[in-house]
């Protein structure tokens, strides 16, 4: 499946990991997406709408940007 990529700012930690990973699990399902930690780059299935992924990180207290 074809994937978009995205950079979250803001998540410095295993907690704040876990607060993002609930917003977009909970709405997309954790196979929809993969987020790095290390990298704050965040994969998302291309068929999920940029303005989706984009709240949901806002949502959870984060910045991304395509």
């Amino acid at each position: 499946a074809d994937r978009q990529k995205y950079v979250v700012g803001g998540v410095c930690c295993s907690t704040e990991e876990g607060v993002l990973r609930r917003s977009l699990g909970g709405a997309l399902g954790s196979a929809a997406y993969d987020f790095s930690l290390l990298t704050g780059e965040l994969s998302v299935d291309a068929a999920v709408e940029e303005a989706t992924v984009i709240r949901l990180v806002r949502r959870a207290g984060f910045q991304a940007r395509a």
